[in-house]
């Protein structure tokens, strides 16, 4: 008889290899599309410079003449690139790469921070909170000042003058305060469409001699003049301190409205105009944000990652997202660099990343120079996850520091670990290389409830493949036998598996068989059908 192998999607490590008949177990550099698993598409680097220092931000936006702006804050340079420069605008090119200078804004007199977490310390590890204010960048290197940047008139390449700080030149406030931003921010945002710039964990006032930031302090600037933060009854600058907590650990604004978290719940600011200007209500008791970048915006959701689990929110209030990878992510997470998770968005394939530096990768749960090497991924619309793992010393090919989906058009912009811009979604390989290490793991299937013993001697493979731009696509596939669930599996291949393959000869005995997929061919991509087993029924144990 032929048995056919009709995998469900979703990977799933909380439950055994027994239990997960017709699924999932361990994946790598793979995604779902309508219910089967593909090859995850490749990425490029958009130009050959790297960046200094480990990038913590990453902003995308459009100015007044249509350029594209992209900014990435370092741990110790602030960047902005005009991707009109490129050839193609924002399509990256392929061979040979454009000889092109990443232009340093960095703030005069700002010297860098951190680059790992640092214990009791929220400022650590830095990290840049970057967005636009109409065409004009801003920036709040956490811990530090508030910055902006304003594109040039003309259209140059390079050579652009650094960010400055801003500052307030209106008439002089009551008692001797200043009327600027706070001069210590843990982060902060635009609330759209009010124009209102906030931060957060920030001092109360800049003129305070002394003053301590204050972990739950929010402030927030004028409607559409983000130099002005006194609050008059004439202006619409205010603050508010979330009343439960220990600390806010992000915030961002999306169609949905203007959000914070703190260490233990979910805020919205619900803009009512003056006299209060803001309203705030805790809609997400105990859901609150496991890191700054823990949190992404996409269509009319949000996603975060709490110290406890995944959450969704679309309006009606924060619900738990079911987890089938918890222990690949809470078990395995170095806690003591948690501040350096981030989550990003893939829209057109309706992903959500996760991010984060793993045990298995550093060895340990206390590695203060613990990075990011691995990642989640839940699919949205499908509800499924699947997750790439760093093995000892050699991170995921796909570790990523910062990343945004906001790219319009193409793919999304990421920095890897060697500080390289990629832009994903771009062809099938790794940056030019084969992606090695993409791997698909099933649970186990049986016959006959697990009581009888079958006889295989045929793998009929089933694909769709990427011909049309490759000559010659392969990938292996893998055939691990067992009779009961402790016994060391009888392995069968791998075998090479192309476009032309009908069968493969693979003559074995089980009662249960799974199956592993594996790909490191270049230019090689691939979707997932059902393949098909020749088995017969051989006794009984």
């Amino acid at each position: 008889m032929f048995m056919r192998l009709d995998f469900q999607p979703g990977v799933d490590v909380e439950r055994t290899p027994t239990t997960m008949r017709g699924g999932w177990v361990d994946s790598n550099l793979v995604r779902v599309r309508e219910g089967k698993y593909e090859k995850h598409l490749g990425w490029q680097r958009i130009i050959n410079t790297p960046v200094q220092g480990r990038a913590r931000g990453i902003h995308y936006w459009t100015d007044l003449q249509a350029i594209p702006w992209l900014a990435i804050g370092t741990t110790q340079r602030l960047y902005v690139i005009n991707l009109a420069q490129l050839p193609g605008g924002t399509s990256p090119v392929t061979s040979p790469l454009p000889a092109f200078t990443i232009s340093v804004i960095t703030p005069a007199g700002w010297t860098g921070g951190q680059e790992n977490q640092v214990s009791g310390n929220y400022a650590t590890p830095l990290i840049w909170s970057l967005d636009n204010f109409g065409q004009d960048l801003l920036a709040w290197p956490s811990g530090g000042g508030f910055y902006y940047w304003q594109p040039p008139a003309t259209n140059p390449a390079a050579g652009f003058a650094p960010a400055l700080p801003v500052t307030y030149t209106g008439p002089p406030p009551p008692g001797g305060f200043s009327g600027g931003p706070p001069a210590y921010n843990i982060g902060g945002f635009v609330a759209m469409p009010q124009q209102i710039v906030f931060a957060y964990g920030c001092t109360s006032s800049t003129a305070a001699v002394g003053e301590k930031p204050n972990p739950l302090q929010i402030r927030w600037s004028d409607q559409q003049d983000f130099t002005s933060w006194f609050p008059t009854t004439t202006n619409q600058a205010g603050g508010y301190i979330i009343p439960r907590g220990s600390r806010i650990i992000g915030g961002l604004s999306s169609i949905l409205g203007n959000f914070f978290w703190s260490d233990l719940d979910f805020w919205s600011a619900q803009y009512s105009g003056l006299p209060f200007v803001f309203g705030f209500q805790n809609i997400g008791p105990n859901t609150g944000l496991l890191a700054r970048n823990a949190a992404v915006a996409t269509g009319n959701a949000i996603f975060w990652a709490s110290d406890h689990g995944f959450f969704l929110f679309g309006g009606g209030g924060p619900q738990p997202i079911p987890c089938t990878l918890w222990d690949q992510f809470y078990n395995n997470i170095v806690h003591a660099q948690q501040e350096k998770v981030v989550a990003g968005t893939d829209q057109h394939h309706n992903e959500v990343y996760f991010f984060f530096p793993s045990i298995a990768g550093n060895g340990t749960n206390s590695n203060s120079n613990a990075e990011i090497d691995s990642y989640l991924k839940y699919n949205f619309v499908e509800n499924v996850w699947d997750f790439g793992s760093a093995t000892p010393e050699m991170a995921n090919l796909l570790s990523r520091t910062c990343w945004t989906d906001q790219n319009r058009p193409g793919g999304p912009f990421s920095v890897d670990l060697n500080g390289l811009i990629q832009q994903s979604d771009i062809g099938v390989d790794a940056d030019g290389v084969a992606m090695a290490g993409v791997s698909l793991t099933s649970g186990y299937y049986d016959v006959d409830e697990g009581q009888g013993i079958m006889f295989v001697d045929q793998l009929l493979p089933d694909f769709l493949w990427n011909q049309s731009t490759v000559a010659n696509p392969s990938l292996q596939m893998t055939l691990l036998f067992r009779n009961w669930p402790g016994d060391t599996p009888t392995v069968k291949g791998p075998f090479k598996i192309t476009p032309e393959t009908k069968y493969v000869t693979c003559r074995c005995r089980g009662r249960e068989v799974a199956v592993k997929i594996e790909c490191d061919s270049p230019g090689t991509w691939f979707r997932m059908g059902t393949p098909r087993l020749r088995a017969a029924r051989d006794g009984r144990i």
